[in-house]
């Protein structure tokens, strides 16, 4: 792809934001405006958000998907990846109920939770 088609379909939050008449930003919630760290726009207009975050800590991992999961909602986005890059130290041994939560996020809200 050429660096003038990817313009056109890849938008990254401070550098080739998403221009107001293809939808602009990703939404707004309690009046604070959400922006995606990335959107894929197809020739069609379908959205694709992807958030990238990072730690050591579950709850950074609560707040990364609730964030991902608020522009699911709000930003008109066929789907919403959250990548969340894990430190060491980051417990890994989930259970039922982080099952439920994952599940809840992607049948809900098309946002699905990559541990990388």
């Amino acid at each position: 792809m050429d660096d003038g088609n990817a313009r056109r379909h890849v938008f990254i939050e401070g550098f080739n934001p998403l221009p107001k008449k293809l939808g602009g930003k990703g939404g707004i919630i309690f009046g604070a405006h959400l922006y995606p760290d990335i959107i894929i726009r197809d020739d069609d207009g379908k959205k694709l958000a992807i958030e990238i975050d990072n730690g050591s800590k579950g709850s950074g991992i609560k707040n990364a998907l609730s964030k991902a999961g608020m522009v699911g909602l709000a930003g008109g986005f066929v789907a919403v990846a959250e990548y969340y890059f894990a430190y060491e130290g980051l417990r890994k041994d989930w259970g039922e109920s982080e099952d439920k939560v994952i599940e809840f996020f992607e049948e809900k809200l098309s946002t699905h939770l990559f541990i990388v």
